[in-house]
C-alpha cells in the first residue's frame, strides 16, 4: 500500500496516515508474517525526503507495526534497514526502533 504525503507533511499526517488507512488496511488483511522496510529519511535532518518527522513518530510507527504483528502473527516480524542519510537521525531512529522491537 502506497500513501503519498507531500513533503513538508510532519507528525499529525504521518500517524493519520497510518491511524487512518494503513494500519486498518493491514488488520483487514491479517498477515501471517510482517516485513518492515525500516527507511528513516523522513526525518527533519534527513536531507533527502524533506519531510519533518521525529525520532518519536518513527517509535510511535514501530510499536504500532509490532502490535499488529503480535496480534496477528505471533510476531513473525522482519525489519529491514532501508533508508537515512543523516547519521545522527539516523542512529537515534534505529536505536528507538529495535529498542521497541525487543520489548522496550
Amino acid at each position: 500500500m502506497n500513501v503519498p504525503l507531500p513533503a513538508g507533511s510532519g507528525s499529525d499526517a504521518f500517524r493519520a496516515a497510518y491511524s487512518d488507512i494503513i494500519l486498518p488496511r493491514l488488520r483487514e488483511f491479517s498477515p501471517d508474517f510482517l516485513i518492515i522496510s525500516a527507511g528513516f529519511d523522513g526525518h527533519a535532518a534527513d536531507p533527502i525526503a524533506h519531510m519533518r518527522l521525529q525520532v518519536a513518530d518513527f517509535d510511535w510507527v514501530t510499536a504500532q507495526l509490532a502490535a499488529v504483528a503480535r496480534e496477528f502473527c505471533g510476531f513473525r516480524l522482519v525489519s529491514v534497514l532501508e533508508g537515512g542519510y543523516d547519521t545522527r537521525a539516523l542512529a537515534a531512529c534505529v536505536a528507538g526502533h529495535v529498542r521497541i522491537l525487543m520489548g522496550g
